[in-house]
């Protein structure tokens, strides 16, 4: 099992208990029913998980404005919806999956890094253009420290094959300043 899938069966158990704590038997079966909350095969899939997140996160933020007592009224419900709303940021679908935002800014690191190792003559317009996806692929899913790394790389690099860096450098840099003044999400 996945730390995501670990993470979101508590969740959802925890939002159970909250809805049996709060809600009418009624209404808290009504809950269950909405999301599949009783069908173990969401507990089995990652994407049924994330869905079922968003779904649990959207309800409660619907609900809550439109309550001013009763479940939704209940302070620790907007502190677990801010809490799954945060944690499904650090996560996107892609190509069916469910995939950690900084892990994937991650391996494009790597991937960089081991670009930037070939020999001079090896560096060629489809090293620069893999550089260049590594590039969009850091600043839209990693962190700010994750960005400097990679300006780090290409500009120590940028001393011994100018020519061959400097456009590069040139995109992150663009790349990073069209995302805001940070360059990527926190």
């Amino acid at each position: 099992m996945s730390i995501f899938s670990e993470t979101m069966t508590k969740a959802i158990g925890d939002y159970r208990f909250l809805l049996r704590r709060y809600l009418k038997q009624a209404e808290r079966m009504a809950k269950l029913q909405k999301f599949k909350l009783r069908d173990s095969a969401i507990y089995k899939n990652d994407l049924m998980l994330f869905e079922t997140g968003h779904a649990i996160v959207v309800d409660i933020e619907q609900n809550m404005e439109t309550a001013n007592q009763g479940y939704y009224s209940y302070s620790g419900i907007q502190e677990f919806c801010n809490y799954l709303k945060s944690y499904l940021e650090n996560y996107h679908i892609e190509n069916g999956q469910v995939v950690h935002r900084a892990q994937k800014a991650s391996r494009a690191l790597l991937e960089a890094i081991q670009l930037t190792t070939k020999p001079r003559e090896q560096l060629d317009e489809s090293v620069a253009q893999k550089l260049h996806e590594c590039n969009e692929t850091v600043v839209d899913f990693g962190s700010s420290e994750q960005c400097e790394l990679q300006m780090q790389i290409l500009e120590r690099l940028q001393a011994d094959n100018p020519g061959f860096y400097t456009d590069i450098i040139a995109h992150l840099e663009s790349l990073m300043q069209s995302n805001g003044s940070e360059g990527v999400e926190e």
